[in-house]
C-alpha cells in the first residue's frame, strides 16, 4: 500500500470552516487523517515517515487528532524489533497506563513514541516501528534490557487524550 504524507495545513485548507482555536502548525500529521475508512474496513494503514519511524494503524479511533500540546494516556507493550517474543516493558503488566504530556520539555517517553502518537485519535490501536535513533540510540537502555543501536517496536492503544 502506498502512503502519502500531506501537510495538515494543506489538508485543513481544503476543509471549509476548519481550523478552530487549536494551532495547526503544532500537528505533525501524515496519512493518518486520510486513510481512516480503509483501516475501519480492516486494512491496516502503514505510514513510513522520513525520520525512519513506521506507524501501522490497526484501528483508527475517533475524535480529534492528537497534537503536540496534548496529554495522552496509553497502554503499550514494547519489544526489541528483532525479537517480539516477550515485551521488555508493558503498561498492562505494570497494572497502569502511561500518561505523557507530549509538549513537556523532557517527555517521559522516547522520541519515537512521542512522534508516533501525533496524528492518532483516542481509541486508536497502532504498531510503531522505531529506529534506534528515535529510541535509546547508541547507548541503549541496559536497565530495560535494550542494547545499544537497537530498533524497537511499540504496540499501543490510545486510551484518552486531554487537549492542551
Amino acid at each position: 500500500m502506498r502512503t502519502t504524507t500531506v501537510p495538515v495545513t494543506l489538508l485543513l485548507a481544503l476543509i471549509p470552516g476548519c481550523g478552530g482555536d487549536r494551532q495547526v502548525e503544532e500537528r505533525e500529521v501524515g496519512a493518518a487523517a486520510l486513510d481512516a475508512e480503509a483501516v475501519e474496513a480492516g486494512v491496516p494503514r502503514t505510514e513510513e515517515r522520513a525520520d525512519g519511524l513506521v506507524v501501522e494503524v490497526h484501528a483508527p479511533g475517533q475524535g480529534a487528532l492528537i497534537a503536540a500540546r496534548d496529554t495522552v494516556r496509553v497502554h503499550y507493550a514494547a519489544f526489541l524489533a528483532e525479537s517480539r517474543e516477550r515485551p521488555f516493558a508493558s503498561t498492562r503488566a505494570a497494572g497502569a497506563p502511561l500518561a505523557v504530556r507530549l509538549a513537556a520539555e523532557k517527555p517521559r517517553v522516547i522520541e519515537g513514541l512521542r512522534r508516533g502518537l501525533l496524528g492518532l485519535r483516542p481509541g486508536a490501536r497502532a504498531t510503531l516501528r522505531i529506529p534506534a535513533a528515535l529510541a535509546w540510540g547508541a547507548d541503549g537502555s541496559p536497565a530495560m534490557g535494550v542494547p545499544g543501536g537497537a530498533d524497537v517496536v511499540f504496540e499501543i492503544e490510545v486510551l484518552a487524550v486531554e487537549q492542551g
